[in-house]
């Protein structure tokens, strides 16, 4: 149990170090590469800047309309009371998709051109003129409703029978002028298409009074005529009784007749529409319909209706075949009762198997359909009236019958007349009364201030892109970049690393040189961070190998030239000498440059000594490190591979051994030619330097493995030039610790730090005041 509980630990531990890893990884991407990623991120600010103020500001008015259910009211005698229910959210959405319709935008395109007209020359007009610089010529029809679909945006309110009308325009005048003409063109096609049967039984009345106006005044001037011919006074009685009788008829007749087609129009409009959604219902509701037990109960409500009208009018004949007025009306009330329990059933057991958007219209089928047939039935049983009282007509005297004709159709003119007239009169009522489903709550305003471009909006994501663009760079240039970069570079792959020097060489000024002396670091900068990093190089190495001997010679090579070993190899050394007795050996004899590091000549050096053409004494030079001696290249060979491969070569460092503490030696890049090879199994321990951010990884590790392959002698890699300030954590607590002390430094203007006391016993520096401190980089 402990045990596992240990794992679990450990695997928090580690994925906790993993993650910080990753986190570390970015972040030193974003400080490795800030260069590029703030040019990107100004650029993407200047551009966007430019781009958001270059932009013409725009303005937007909405106006809101709310939508309600249609108020059904089809003719005047229904049968039924008006459907009700919710408003299905198909409805909205089909109202919004009529509002984008082009019948619509070409409806407000007539409407715009009427109010340009009115008020050019007042205000300020972008889309309907033809240009900005010609505001006194409008654009045609066609052309402003196609603009008007680019800059209205039509939106229902989420949950709500609410629909917005947003209209956009550079002139803020012409925004709210856009939204509130589409707004009250929608709502004027709305009430004319509510309003559409209801016209349509109004214009047809209109035309039936006109025409039967001009029939009564033709029959009122035949009988004036007739009766100024014939010298006819009057008819007697019997004449009188069967000539009312007869008008009466015949205006119930032609009163059917008007309201079969009436019903007949209305019932034909309601059918293509309710067509167009689904063709199969009025087919459903012709079979429901047809029922033989309705078409009774309408044909007896119509015969009882018939004779009560007639007996009104005195007819002695149907009083006596008839019970009383009273009995009449209470027969007709009870079988209405009848004929609207079974509709009611029949129309309930419709409606429920009719999908919620055709419902409205199938119920105005429903009860158009039966009153159209109530009219027939009614039509068919006057017209046997009218037929029986003609019979009785034509038995009369044959002028009292041309006069009883005359006055009978003016009578039948003028009971026609009076009732279109009532009817015309109810229709323009009904037509003028019926409530429009659209109502217009709030008519757009006049915005103040512009809603486009929303320039914070546009620049902050000029930002982000640039920022984007810019780390996207730096991800690309990190992926395609296979350079060491960063200690972790080497650890993650398995590399042993000894330690890290920081960049401590700069440009110099324009006109000036750098002193070849200053790459000594330890000898001007004792106490700054590069000199410290070499003393932790030092400590590292001297306890790189204990067993079974401890390290004495060290060979310093590269991957490749100028990787910074030469000046390793120097400060290094000059961190042994400290406290220890050291020989550096320069062995580049290709392009050896050591000698000007420490300011003296080349030869005589280790060649002139290999050849014998110089003692030991002459090539071994002292350096201003007491403890540090030095041999440089000397003449440079022809065959330096042979030359450090010859037995001489290995005699000497045999020789050198007893004498030094330790031997440093400074060879040529392994991966060009075989010299650090040969060295390498001469000594105690090979170190490799790797310069940041240059050599290439893969030649690393071939560096590497072509060493391992060789000897057991590689220790680690060194890594040069490594920019510690871009990163942070245990590598930037290393420079805070120090940056007190060289602060301090400058400002004193004190430079004692810059030599040693030469004290090699205890180890000092800094004339013996400090002790030397070694801080190991984490």
């Amino acid at each position: 149990m402990e045990s596992q509980q240990n794992n679990k630990q450990f695997n928090t531990i580690d994925s906790n170090i993993k993650s910080s890893h990753n986190i570390r990884f970015y972040f030193n991407l974003i400080l490795s590469n800030k260069v590029p990623i703030l040019l990107s991120i100004s650029v993407g600010l200047i551009v966007s800047y430019f781009y958001a103020y270059s932009q013409v500001d725009i303005y937007s008015s909405a106006s809101s309309l709310r939508l309600s259910k249609p108020k059904e009211n089809v003719l005047e005698n229904k049968i039924f009371s008006d459907f009700e229910g919710e408003l299905p959210e198909r409805y909205i959405n089909n109202e919004v998709e009529i509002l984008k319709s082009y019948a619509i935008r070409e409806k407000t395109a007539s409407s715009l051109l009427d109010s340009f007209q009115v008020l050019k020359g007042k205000m300020q007009f972008s889309l309907l003129s033809v240009s900005p610089e010609n505001q006194m010529e409008p654009k045609n029809k066609s052309q402003i409703a196609s603009t008007l679909q680019k800059v209205t945006e039509i939106s229902q309110k989420r949950g709500l029978d609410i629909v917005s009308i947003k209209s956009e325009s550079p002139s803020p005048q012409e925004s709210a002028l856009i939204s509130n003409c589409y707004a009250e063109a929608y709502a004027d096609y709305s009430l004319k298409y509510n309003r559409g049967h209801l016209t349509l039984n109004r214009e047809f009345l209109e035309k039936q009074v006109q025409e039967k106006y001009n029939a009564l005044l033709q029959t009122e001037d035949k009988l004036t005529n007739f009766l100024r011919t014939e010298n006819v006074v009057e008819l007697n009685a019997q004449a009188q009784s069967i000539i009312s009788s007869l008008s009466g008829i015949e205006a119930d007749f032609n009163r059917a007749n008007i309201d079969v087609q009436s019903t007949n129009r209305a019932l034909t409009d309601i059918k293509t529409e309710l067509d167009k959604q689904d063709p199969k219902a009025t087919d459903y509701f012709e079979s429901k319909i047809t029922d033989p037990y309705i078409n009774q109960l309408q044909e007896e409500i119509a015969k009882l209706e018939i004779q009560r009208d007639l007996a009104k009018t005195g007819n002695e004949e149907l009083l006596k075949n008839s019970k009383s007025l009273k009995d009449i009306d209470n027969r007709i009330s009870m079988l209405k009762n009848n004929l609207n329990e079974k509709l009611n059933i029949l129309k309930d057991g419709a409606n429920s198997n009719t999908p919620e958007e055709t419902r409205v219209l199938s119920s105005k089928y429903f009860e158009t359909k039966i009153l159209n047939n109530q009219n027939k039935i009614r039509q068919t049983l006057l017209k046997s009236y009218l037929n029986k009282y003609q019979d009785k007509f034509n038995k009369l005297p044959a002028q009292s019958i041309e006069y009883a004709n005359l006055e009978r159709e003016r009578m039948a003119n003028e009971k026609v007349y009076l009732m279109l007239l009532e009817k015309y009169q109810e229709a323009l009522i009904n037509e003028e009364s019926q409530p429009n489903n659209v109502k217009i709550i709030d008519f757009g305003k006049v915005p103040k201030a512009p809603t486009k471009p929303n320039r914070f909006l546009i620049i902050t994501i000029g930002l982000l892109i640039g920022l984007g663009l810019g780390y996207g760079f730096a991800l690309l240039r990190n992926v395609l970049d296979v350079s060491v970069k960063s200690p972790e570079d080497l650890e993650n792959i398995g590399i042993s690393l000894i330690g890290w020097v920081p960049t401590f060489m700069r440009e110099p000024k324009s006109g000036r040189h750098v002193h070849t002396e200053q790459e000594l670091v330890l000898a001007y900068h004792s106490d700054s961070v590069p000199a410290e990093a070499f003393r932790t190089l030092r400590t590292r190495l001297q306890f790189s190998k204990l067993e079974p001997e401890p390290i004495k010679t060290i060979l310093i090579t590269s991957s490749i030239p100028r990787e910074g070993k030469t000046i390793i190899s120097s400060n290094l050394a000059a961190s042994f000498a400290l406290s220890n007795k050291v020989l550096l050996l320069d062995c580049d004899f290709r392009k050896p440059r050591m000698h000007n590091i420490f300011n003296m000549k080349r030869y005589p050096g280790l060649c002139d000594y290999l050849f014998g053409t110089v003692p030991l004494e002459d090539a071994v030079r002292e350096t201003s490190f007491p403890n540090l001696h030095i041999m440089t290249c000397g003449t440079i060979p022809t065959n330096p591979a042979e030359l450090i491969a010859s037995k001489h070569m290995q005699t000497f460092l045999n020789m050198m051994k007893p004498k030094y503490d330790y031997i440093l030696i400074d060879s040529p890049p392994l991966a060009t030619v075989t010299d650090a090879e040969l060295l390498s199994s001469y000594v105690d321990g090979t170190v490799v330097v790797s310069l940041a951010s240059k050599t290439r990884l893969d030649l690393l590790v071939n560096t590497i493995d072509t060493l391992n392959k060789i000897n057991d002698t590689f220790i680690g890699v060194i890594l040069n030039n490594f920019d510690y300030q871009a990163t942070y954590g245990s590598y930037y607590k290393y420079y805070y610790y120090y940056y007190g002390s060289e602060k301090g430094k400058d400002s004193n203007g004190a430079a004692n730090g810059s030599t040693t006391n030469g004290n090699t016993g205890n180890g000092t520096i800094n004339n013996g005041k400090q002790k030397e401190k070694i801080i190991k980089p984490n």
